[in-house]
């Protein structure tokens, strides 16, 4: 660009060799540098895990009572369970900083006379920077030069009007605040904690500590369960308090109880699930800035879609021109005819020297292809910016002592200023429109020097030149994405703020449209939410669409509970990008405030990626509600056997020991945090309309089945035990409870992947982790059962192949009936 080599050349940075000084004075360009220790962060995880607090007080029972062998049993079991839980943790953590180098955005600066791109961050005081529309001001500075800059400071000031600036007038930019149109050149003044924002304690990385649904659902079925493990614990403790007078042994046996009742599974579920699931979609060019929108994407069910740069490719060339002094509407292939050349002037001089805009880059580049020097290349003396409903845009010259105004924007608009009302016109406008093109109007005017320059550039006596109409080819995939978004639920509507024929054309390209409704921003902006709802639900498309008007649409959808997604990549996308649950910017043409604004951004703008965005949402939604179902299942069982035995049949002698709930635990935590979360989504899943949101994680069906699956489990234990405690003695009954339990636990793994398929069929559903779990619980089992020294240590017996087989089919029986009742399903 001409003004970036100007810059580089007139302004040449920073040097390498003053760097390090900068950098050790003013430190990183963050409002908060202070960052947290993982180390301290991990400790102070572990030690206020209620799991790690009572293991501790397990092995200071054990000593007191002058058993150093189980003290040791214990201290050995904390070690590999506080090891599983910082493994989790830096695994999330790792997942988590990996996703903060994807989304840190890169700035253009230049240092040594030439132009290179630096993290935000590591930008200093006295850096050159270059700025253009659309990019977030990084760090406080002033304007050296620009070129019809203005900057939106509504985060400093609430004010979302456009504030103009330049070199010679209102030359200061802040941090956080956003260039509105046009370019500049500046250097920094002030960086991080030094800057306005930084001086407000304010900043666009700051923490949002509010939980998410699923968080407080989450949380909500661990409250309850943790509720069962301390009514369990002082029950425990009461009764054997009452019928032994020792205090430490009735701690110890109230103890084991509170260690089964513990759901530290599901925090460590839920935090795995999200960190890991969204460095997944990471690695596959979905970036998703905060790990829990994903819980969103999984019930999406609106999906509002921008034109340009989302379902197009951002790449215009003219395709058609009309020209309204010959009269003539021609196709331009592949330039445009002589005839044309003076409306190619006209509309060159309304387009900014330096364009960011891609409409006017491709007036440049036809105009210089025919320009040989006939046409003037004057000085710019005034200028209209880009305003109205719909917008146009007016430069003023002074050309041979006149003064000569180019205006150039929505069709609808210049022909309204010029007064024109032509049916033919208009019938060309619609022609270019159901093609699917985007026009523009272009008019002039002229008037003498020594008259004053109009307050509005509607007041000049307009001269209407004719029409030009861009194609900006659809993407490729549109169509796909659009029909797989719509086999999964997803409504996708159109905002676009094109000419409404145009609007319609594209959406039936797409996919998108079913009829040929279409609505206004205008209209949306006179509805009341009641009946803009109504028309959501019938209406696919909505036309000349501006900023309010599509912000009022995704606060309308969210009013109703509709879990809406937004894609945009401009400046007049970011407020409904940021007021959607879902906001997905383009990365790679996608404007820097788009990409802050939003919560997802698909790096090489595929817009294939949004299913794929999709069905991981579903998939950890699916997979995190089987975890909980699991834990549900499981704990109810463990739990019952734990408790009643001990209470009602064993006067007082605990069933089980602190080293069976630890052998579970062991065995619980890689499969509801580790072996679900590898889990694929079934397919059929992405053919079923979203579920709605709802208070609850788990529908009152899903606890109902996994609570009867785990009392189920527990008769089947309590008939053995039943059955057996008058005919062996306790440490047989105990082994033959305890190898129930690890089987029934296998078979409810594969049981609880789905509730509608059976388990034949979950045991061929492909996981990487597949292998190793039962290599896992198949080993564990066969040495609880066959190797001496262990059955000696958890205080149990050798038993027979019959009995073995007895725990094998009454684990199986357990669960046996939810086979049945899937099968009755499918019918």
């Amino acid at each position: 660009m001409k003004q970036a080599n100007i810059s580089s050349q007139k302004f040449p940075g920073i040097k390498t060799q003053d760097l390090p000084a900068l950098q050790r004075e003013y430190g990183p360009n963050l409002v908060k540098a202070k960052r947290n220790n993982m180390l301290i962060s991990l400790l102070a995880n572990l030690f206020t895990e209620p799991m790690f607090l009572c293991l501790i007080l397990a092995s200071i029972l054990y000593l007191v009572l002058n058993s150093p062998k189980d003290a040791i049993t214990m201290l050995i079991a904390l070690i590999i369970i506080s090891a599983i839980s910082i493994y989790e943790d830096i695994k999330s953590k790792n997942a988590i900083s990996a996703l903060r180098e994807y989304t840190d955005p890169l700035i253009t600066v230049i240092r040594n006379g030439i132009q290179t791109k630096i993290p935000v961050i590591e930008i200093l005081p006295t850096d050159i920077t270059l700025l253009q529309e659309g990019d977030v001001i990084p760090a406080d500075g002033e304007v050296l030069i620009s070129n019809d800059l203005s900057t939106n400071e509504a985060m400093l000031t609430g004010e979302s009007f456009p504030v103009y600036k330049s070199a010679g007038g209102d030359k200061f930019i802040y941090q956080g605040t956003t260039i509105n149109s046009g370019s500049c050149t500046a250097r920094i003044t002030a960086t991080g904690k030094n800057t306005q924002l930084g001086k407000l304690k304010l900043s666009l990385h700051t923490q949002d500590n509010t939980q998410t649904l699923m968080q407080q659902q989450t949380r909500s079925i661990m409250y309850k369960l943790a509720t069962a493990g301390i009514l369990g614990f002082i029950l425990i403790f009461i009764n054997q308090f009452l019928r032994t007078e020792n205090l430490v042994f009735s701690l110890l046996s109230a103890l084991t109880i509170a260690m089964v009742a513990i759901p530290e599974e599901i925090p460590l579920a839920f935090s795995s699930f999200m960190a890991l699931g969204a460095y997944q979609m990471s690695r596959s060019g979905i970036i998703c800035k905060k790990p829990q929108v994903i819980e969103d994407l999984g019930i999406m069910t609106y999906l509002c879609l921008d034109k340009t740069g989302t379902l197009t490719e951002n790449r215009m060339k003219i395709a058609m021109i009309y020209n309204h002094r010959t009269a003539q509407l021609s196709a331009v292939n592949p330039a445009p005819s002589p005839t044309n050349h003076d409306l190619f002037y006209v509309a060159f001089l309304a387009s900014e020297l330096n364009p960011y805009d891609q409409m006017e880059q491709v007036i440049h580049k036809y105009f210089a292809h025919f320009n040989t020097g006939k046409y003037q290349l004057p000085a710019l003396i005034h200028e209209y910016n880009l305003e109205g409903t719909p917008p146009m845009m007016t430069h003023v010259y002074n050309i041979n002592h006149k003064l000569i105004a180019s205006a150039k924007g929505a069709a609808e608009r210049i022909l309204q200023v010029c007064g024109i009302q032509d049916d033919l016109i208009a019938g060309y406008l619609d022609q270019m429109g159901e093609m699917g093109f985007r026009v523009l109007g272009v008019a002039s005017a002229a008037a003498d020097d020594k008259a004053p320059i109009p307050a509005s550039q509607d007041n000049w006596h307009w001269q209407f030149e004719g029409l030009i109409a861009f194609q900006d080819p659809i993407r490729n995939e549109a169509t796909g994405v659009i029909k797989q978004l719509a086999a999964a639920g997803i409504r996708s509507l159109l905002l676009t703020g094109d000419h409404k024929t145009t609007a319609i054309s594209i959406a039936r390209e797409a996919g998108i449209n079913d009829n040929h409704q279409a609505i206004s921003g205008n209209e949306v902006m006179d509805m009341n939410k009641t009946d803009l709802y109504n028309h959501l639900q019938t209406t696919s498309v909505f036309y000349r669409m501006f900023p309010d008007a599509k912000l009022k649409v995704i606060e309308t959808l969210r009013a109703s509970n509709e879990i809406t997604g937004m894609t945009g990549d401009g400046v007049n996308d970011a407020p409904a990008l940021k007021a959607a649950h879902i906001g997905i910017a383009m990365g790679m043409k996608g404007s820097d405030t788009a990409r802050q604004a939003a919560d997802l951004v698909i790096t090489d703008d595929d817009l294939a990626k949004l299913p794929v965005a999709v069905e991981q949402g579903r998939k950890i939604n699916i997979n995190l509600r089987k975890a909980i179902r699991y834990i549900i299942a499981i704990h109810i069982p463990i739990i019952l056997t734990t408790t009643l035995p001990t209470l009602l049949f064993l006067k007082g002698t605990p069933l089980f020991l602190p080293i069976h709930i630890i052998t579970l635990e062991l065995m619980m935590t890689p499969i509801c945090s580790i072996f679900y979360e590898k889990d694929p989504v079934d397919p059929a899943y992405m053919k079923l309309p979203p579920q709605r949101k709802m208070k609850e994680l788990l529908s009152s069906g899903e606890i109902l089945i996994s609570s009867l699956l785990g009392i189920t489990i527990t008769a089947g234990t309590m008939i053995l035990f039943y059955f057996y405690l008058p005919r062996l003695p306790l440490a047989e009954v105990r082994t033959i409870i305890f190898v129930t339990l690890l089987f029934a636990n296998v078979f409810l793994t594969f049981s609880n992947r789905s509730f509608n398929r059976s388990i034949l069929h979950t045991m061929r559903i492909q996981n990487p982790l597949y292998a190793w779990l039962l290599l896992f619980v198949t080993v564990s089992i066969a040495a609880i059962l066959f190797i001496p020294q262990v059955i000696s240590f958890y205080d149990q017996a050798m038993l027979s192949p019959l009995r073995i087989l007895t725990c094998l089919g009454m684990a199986f029986v357990s669960i046996a009936w939810f086979e049945v009742y899937k099968l009755i399903k499918s019918l």
